[in-house]
């Protein structure tokens, strides 16, 4: 191997050594973000549902919690049917139409 391309090699291999190590440094900063954001998003929807379920104790049939109880669920399962959620976490097909497109 010639001086030249021995020069070459080896400023080529420590440019790629340094951008791996700011490559390492830069994916800590972000794995480190993104488990901030995680835990904040998690805190706030821990409170909306903590609120949420003192609320409907205090306000739905308060000296009813079985009747409480029950048009809560119906009303879950309502919502959830409406929006498809509950259908796509059963994993059942929304319509006719999807299942016609699967056929050869």
């Amino acid at each position: 191997m010639s001086p030249r391309a021995h020069r070459e090699a080896s400023s080529f291999s420590s440019i790629t050594r340094l951008l791996a190590a700011a490559d390492g440094e830069r994916s800590k900063v972000h794995t480190l973000r993104s488990y901030l954001y995680l835990s904040l998003v998690a805190t706030g929807i821990i409170s909306l549902w903590r609120g949420l379920w003192v609320l409907q104790d205090y306000l739905l049939f308060p000296d009813d919690p079985l009747l409480s109880g029950v048009i809560s669920a119906s009303a879950g399962f309502f919502i959830l049917m409406m929006t498809g959620t509950f259908a796509a976490a059963l994993n059942v097909p929304l319509s006719e139409d999807s299942d016609e497109s699967s056929d050869p």
